[in-house]
């Protein structure tokens, strides 16, 4: 019982650690979604693009031809997606353009904006085309 009720105490403390705040006060963003749009231009859903976040501070998805991982900060609805990795497969013309296009709007997501319906507008710099329209992702 003792041993239970440290590794209780423990959890407790290092869920209210102070090493983590920015993550816990953008609960919003954290899970897997689908992207619907990148900027004005709708995708479909066969297209395969998707973003994953989670509370830890990892972000991952798919561009419907490479996948890419690395890590983002939150605070508040403030969302910064740091510099990302991805693999380097080769894709139809078209499959590419949508590929540039998601990751510039992702590198120049600035803040999170909770829509209708569960979906999630990741807000970039304020160019054309930096914003990701997402949706939960289905199971």
């Amino acid at each position: 019982m003792r041993r239970r009720l440290t590794a209780m105490t423990a959890a407790m403390l290092i869920a209210g650690a102070p090493c983590c705040p920015a993550l816990a006060q953008a609960p919003a963003v954290i899970g897997e979604w689908s992207v619907l749009a990148i900027g004005n231009e709708a995708v479909a859903a066969e297209a395969g693009l998707s973003v994953t976040f989670t509370a830890d501070g990892a972000v991952s998805g798919s561009t419907g031809c490479n996948a890419f991982s690395g890590r983002y900060e939150a605070r508040g609805a403030g969302v910064t997606v740091l510099p990302l990795r991805m693999t380097r497969r080769g894709c139809p013309e078209a499959e590419m353009r949508r590929e540039v296009a998601m990751m510039r709007a992702l590198g120049t997501t600035r803040r999170a904006d909770q829509r209708v319906e569960g979906r999630l507008a990741l807000m970039g710099d304020g160019s054309a085309g930096t914003e990701l329209l997402l949706g939960p992702k289905a199971p």
